[in-house]
């Protein structure tokens, strides 16, 4: 399940316009595995080897926040 709100703001004077726009998409969708400190501690002393999900599946939260400001400028 996703879930995504938006806010925005913009601000018009005379000869330029600025805007705001933020968005926050949160939901479960990473696929992952739940590790153990065990688990993490043998990662941290074997990091050139790649070691095969052995634990229960799980879906990690996701959470991404965007910005963007934009600038308007009339061509004249």
């Amino acid at each position: 399940m996703e879930w995504s709100p938006a806010w925005g703001a913009s601000v018009r004077f005379s000869d330029v316009e600025l805007r705001y726009n933020g968005r926050l998409t949160t939901g479960s969708g990473r696929p992952g595995v739940a590790w153990t400190p065990f688990r993490t501690e043998q990662l941290d002393s074997m990091s050139d080897f790649i070691i095969a999900p052995s634990g229960p599946l799980t879906l990690q939260d996701a959470h991404i926040l965007t910005h963007q400001l934009s600038v308007s400028l009339p061509i004249r």
